[in-house]
């Protein structure tokens, strides 16, 4: 009995996935978070009570981050005045903790929209923000197996020339940030990112189809409008 299932490479990828999931699951085969989950574990559930009340988790921060640029006003320019009545409502109508609302610094998210993408977003006229997607994509060496792949683009419009353009928000901090110069910011965000925003791409440009013609993170953190494109960047 020689005979081998010639799909054994398969089955220990989810039919379903998230994309970060699947990039883990196709770049790095010996890493401690597998590809097949065999059932739901929160992460807050690994608090004591006592910290999930009372503490910030870096994910919770991001989210906070995310719930403001998505009910952030569109309609004009954006001031700290501004994030900050909204910060304000967002934690009174428990949108956000308390704690989550102390975590935002109004002037982390104000720079975006001085800059040359943030005005262009206001200009827009077609915006939208959190896009959930679920979209099938080839197995690498699946021989025509595909993995259904869910994500959750932060915000896409239509920009001035009639193009579609992709920004992902992020508020996570690279490694020795005080040593870092911009240019390291750029690459290290890149690095971690690209196969991220390309997936989002290809995804977002099959399901509407029209293509996406440039995609941007904003790093909050750094205050960076990072290109993720292979074409020259027009914003900044």
């Amino acid at each position: 009995m020689n005979w081998e299932y010639p799909y054994a490479h398969t089955v220990v990828l989810r039919s379903k996935q998230t994309v970060s999931e699947w990039k883990q699951a196709i770049s790095d085969p010996y890493s401690e978070q597998p590809a097949l989950q065999t059932g739901f574990r929160s992460a807050g559930a690994e608090r004591p009570r006592f910290l999930q009340e009372k503490t910030v988790t870096p994910q919770e921060r991001g989210t906070a981050f995310h719930i403001v640029m998505e009910h952030v006003s569109l309609e004009g320019p954006v001031t700290t005045a501004d994030l900050t009545e909204l910060k304000k409502t967002a934690c009174g109508g428990n949108w956000l903790t308390e704690e989550q609302g102390e975590v935002i610094d109004e002037n982390k998210i104000q720079p975006f929209f001085e800059s040359t993408l943030g005005k262009e977003l206001i200009e827009s006229a077609d915006v939208w923000r959190e896009v959930a997607f679920t979209y099938g994509r080839p197995v690498p060496e699946g021989d025509g197996d595909i993995t259904v792949l869910q994500g959750m683009a932060d915000c896409v419009f239509r920009n001035s020339e009639g193009s579609l353009v992709l920004i992902d928000y992020k508020t996570d901090r690279l490694s020795n940030v005080e040593n870092k110069t911009r240019e390291e910011h750029i690459a290290g965000m890149k690095e971690k990112y690209q196969f991220q925003l390309d997936v989002y791409r290809e995804a977002l440009s099959a399901i509407w189809e029209e293509p996406v013609q440039e995609a941007y993170i904003y790093a909050f953190d750094q205050e960076l409008v990072i290109p993720m494109n292979k074409e020259e960047a027009r914003y900044e």
